[in-house]
């Protein structure tokens, strides 16, 4: 994201799925911000999720979620990361091999890092947009204390 170019001028750019949220330094989201305002045409959209700090520090850190289905089960571990506002997650996943009726295990780690919402903004201006607006959810509905994901609309 932060090493995009020449990929020509668009209406609108997305990164979703807080694909943000796995940059690792400051310095590469500001980059990413830079790099998507230069492939935008003018007027045009900025969409992208991250998670918030709430999510990060009360509903991620040194948690466990598990999922038993047939065909795929998995075991997420979480635990807080090196930086403020940053969480590792150790996942390992049983997929059924349906050859054999067994289940071969994979495992990964994940790194994952947000910042304050006017950090965020900050970085967005910098870059030069406009933030026309946050969505809490993935929904239609104002940014609170408990919001798990913020969406950003920004505009170029």
């Amino acid at each position: 994201m932060a090493e995009l170019e020449g990929l020509g001028l668009y209406d609108c750019v997305t990164i979703f799925c807080d694909s943000l949220n796995y940059l690792r330094e400051e310095a590469d989201i500001a980059k990413t911000f830079s790099r998507v305002h230069e492939h935008l045409k003018d007027g045009g959209l900025f969409l992208f999720d991250v998670h918030t700090i709430y999510k990060m520090e009360e509903i991620f850190h040194n948690n466990t979620f598990a999922v038993n289905d047939e065909e795929v089960s998995y075991i997420w571990d979480c635990f807080p990361g090196e930086e403020a506002y940053s969480v590792e997650h150790d996942l390992s996943f049983f997929v059924r091999d349906n050859d054999s009726g067994l289940y071969d295990r994979f495992d990964e780690l994940h790194y994952q890092r947000t910042y304050p919402v006017e950090q965020y903004k900050k970085w967005l201006q910098q870059a030069g947009f406009e933030v026309s607006e946050l969505l809490a959810d993935l929904e239609e509905a104002p940014v609170g204390k408990e919001t798990e994901r913020i969406l950003f609309v920004a505009r170029k």
